[in-house]
């Protein structure tokens, strides 16, 4: 099972290259918050062995931006909501990670994107 979903990840990664993004409605609450209280609302969907997943927790905790971290493979509600936002803005459901930056669906680890969702210089 982990390989097949490596192996979609790292297909959905290079279809997308950078990343790419769509508008999607509130999906509701994630699983843990990190970080202190922020302008922005940030949810980041991802697994602990995605590499990709790591680096956008990673680039969010180092510019003290608060984010909901969603395990979609050990929170069963998560994954129901990654698959329910990717279907409603074109997105293959079970491709990591994927973050939601204001209503703003970032699909992939795009460093430049998330610098201008979130106004970091």
């Amino acid at each position: 099972m982990r390989t097949r979903i490596t192996l979609l990840t790292i297909a959905f990664a290079a279809l997308l290259g950078s990343g790419t993004e769509a508008r999607a409605e509130d999906v509701g609450s994630a699983s843990q918050t990190c970080g202190p209280q922020g302008a922005h609302r940030v949810v980041l969907y991802g697994t602990p062995w995605c590499g990709w997943c790591a680096r956008a927790r990673r680039y969010l905790t180092d510019r003290n931006v608060p984010f909901e971290d969603v395990d979609v493979e050990a929170n069963a509600e998560g994954a129901r909501r990654l698959s329910q936002l990717a279907r409603r803005v074109g997105l293959r459901p079970g491709s990591v990670p994927v973050l939601e930056v204001d209503g703003v669906v970032v699909a992939g680890f795009n460093k430049q994107r998330l610098d201008s969702l979130l106004g970091v210089p």
